[in-house]
């Protein structure tokens, strides 16, 4: 085994941290993805409504 550079060690130090900072990217990411998720549920959740409730006002008739 060689010895390990100063160099080598402040690579390693750098991607840690690089790791770190995208873990807490990926967190704030999620949660977007999360209100985006709800949104697009309930907005087609509302169009699926309309439509069923159109379906059966134009049935009535």
């Amino acid at each position: 085994m060689s010895p390990v550079s100063c160099e080598s060690c402040e690579r390693m130090a750098t991607a840690e941290e690089a790791i770190r900072g995208l873990k807490d990217d990926n967190k704030e990411i999620s949660k977007k993805i999360d209100k985006l998720q709800w949104w697009i549920m309930s907005t087609a959740a509302g169009v699926a409504g309309t439509l069923i409730i159109n379906l059966i006002m134009v049935k009535g008739r």
